[in-house]
């Protein structure tokens, strides 16, 4: 999917002996976790694994230079993305809490991850880790954390988020004590509605896993990059539902709650029959 050459993949796979880490995953990624905190895995000398990963990245988008390490399956054309000029409206700029100061001189646009948007002074201090410190005291006051993790995103893989998560305590106990195995199963119509028109056949989606311990929920978006809002808006919903308390967990099967459900005369299919066989092709008869 990569199209990255033989060397680099060669280089990579180098860097993994040189740098132990195999012998680092097998012996800290564990469901429970040996007790930490965890070494760090940086400390070996001559040790360029990260330098080969970025370098296979960057090889990634020779023959598609459309690649996007935080979305890996991105193809030219990219589809056009309206919210950044949304984004860019003073009202939304407000809702975002970005400083007048950017409002009204125009200094900043809107793009993601643009740190320039906030004073230097706002973000967080090196000496108050995220993860050990202030995530945990996070999930420890409102025992209703979610994270989640697309499956698509290289640059912060699924694995690494559990990493972290194993190497943290919250709660009395340290990390997870089973790896995030349960489905997140939807209940969604099999085809989107058109025209004001609503399918009458609805099934059971399976979009990645998931595991809840402590007041922490975790889960895994299998058809995401790290936008999972963008690249799985219904899974993104299904997590607010959760988070307010209208859904049980990422097993509940019922349909995502609709604010604009249909009207009565509208629910049946006018006369038109779904066809849910084989006989679903644009193909010609034989």
């Amino acid at each position: 999917m990569l199209l990255i050459n033989y060397t680099l993949v060669n280089e990579l796979r180098e860097q993994e002996i040189l740098c132990n880490v195999s012998s680092y995953r097998d012996t800290y990624f564990k469901f429970p976790p040996p007790s930490g905190p965890f070494p760090s895995p940086y400390s070996i000398e001559n040790c360029s694994f990260d330098t080969a990963a970025s370098n296979a990245i960057k090889d990634a988008i020779n023959p598609n230079p459309c690649f996007k390490p935080s979305r890996i399956t991105d193809r030219c054309p990219l589809l056009d993305d309206p919210t950044g000029e949304w984004f860019n409206t003073v009202e939304a700029l407000r809702l975002l809490h970005v400083p007048e100061m950017h409002i009204r001189g125009n200094e900043s646009s809107w793009r993601r991850c643009n740190m320039n948007l906030y004073p230097k002074n706002a973000r967080f201090s090196p000496k108050a880790p995220i993860a050990t410190e202030v995530l945990a005291r996070v999930i420890e006051h409102t025992n209703n954390t979610i994270i989640g993790s697309g499956s698509l995103d290289i640059l912060n893989p699924a694995n690494g988020t559990l990493f972290t998560i194993q190497n943290m305590t919250w709660n009395g106990k340290q990390g997870f004590c089973e790896y995030p195995s349960k489905l997140v199963v939807l209940t969604l119509p099999r085809r989107n509605p058109i025209a004001g028109k609503n399918s009458s056949k609805e099934v059971k989606v399976t979009l990645g896993h998931w595991m809840k311990e402590r007041g922490l929920t975790f889960f895994t978006a299998q058809t995401a990059g790290q936008d999972i809002t963008a690249d799985a808006p219904e899974l993104a919903y299904r997590m607010l539902e959760i988070l307010l308390g209208r859904a049980n967990d990422f097993s509940d099967e019922k349909p995502p709650y609709d604010p604009f459900p249909p009207a009565d005369n509208e629910s049946e299919n006018d006369g038109e029959e779904e066809n849910d066989g084989e006989e679903d092709n644009d193909g010609p008869e034989a």
